[in-house]
This record gives structure tokens, C-alpha cells and sequence, in this order.
């Protein structure tokens, strides 16, 4: 669409190519986190950010949780400084306690099923 228009809008077409990159990479890193929790590699203590490893596992539960019928709301503080661990165990926790959440609402109707 944007290619098509007279005169193309190649900003926004660069802004869309900006935004594939980015995710490609992202999925990238967790492929790689997740081939590395498969193959039980030795934690790896790094510095992180906990909201953006929460965000991640978030963003990756999205369609079970829209499948399921579950909202799912999030009040995360801001600033918080970096934390050292291993990124994959702590988002293995976080997609747990989610998981769990959701299956333990299965039974529970439509208009409830929240996450908070």
C-alpha cells in the first residue's frame, strides 16, 4: 500500500522494515533461550530487566490467553533496576504461573477469567 501510493511512502515502508527487523530479532533471542532451556545449558547469570523478560512471556501467551478467554492486566513499576539471573528460568516461572492461572479458570465463566 504504501509502495503503491503516488509518491510512495517510503517512511512508513522503512518504519515497517524497521519493525520486522526488530521482532525477527526478537524471536530470534527466544528461539534461542527456549533451544537452551531444551538442552539444559548451566544458568547464565546476566544482568536483566524484569519487566521486559515479563512483557516477553506475556506477548508469547497472548493467543492462549485470547483462546481461553482470559484478559490478563499488569501494573509493573517503573525504574526498577537491572536484576541478575538467567533470563530463560525466570520467564520458564513467569509462562508457568500464567499457564497455571489459565487452566486453573477453565471452569470459572466467561466474564471472569481475569489475570491480574
Amino acid at each position: 500500500m504504501w509502495l503503491a501510493a503516488q509518491p510512495p511512502d517510503l517512511d512508513q515502508v522503512r518504519d515497517a522494515f524497521d519493525r520486522i527487523i526488530k521482532a525477527g530479532k526478537e524471536a530470534s533471542e527466544v528461539i534461542g533461550r527456549i533451544r537452551a532451556l531444551m538442552n539444559r545449558a548451566p544458568p547464565r547469570k546476566e544482568d536483566l530487566e524484569i519487566n521486559e523478560a515479563i512483557l516477553e512471556v506475556i506477548a508469547l501467551t497472548h493467543g492462549e490467553l485470547v483462546k481461553n478467554g482470559v484478559s490478563l492486566q499488569t501494573q509493573l513499576a517503573a525504574g526498577l533496576p537491572l536484576v541478575q539471573g538467567d533470563q530463560v528460568q525466570l520467564q520458564q516461572v513467569i509462562l508457568n504461573l500464567i499457564i497455571n492461572a489459565v487452566e486453573a479458570m477453565s471452569g470459572v465463566g466467561e466474564g471472569s477469567r481475569r489475570i491480574w
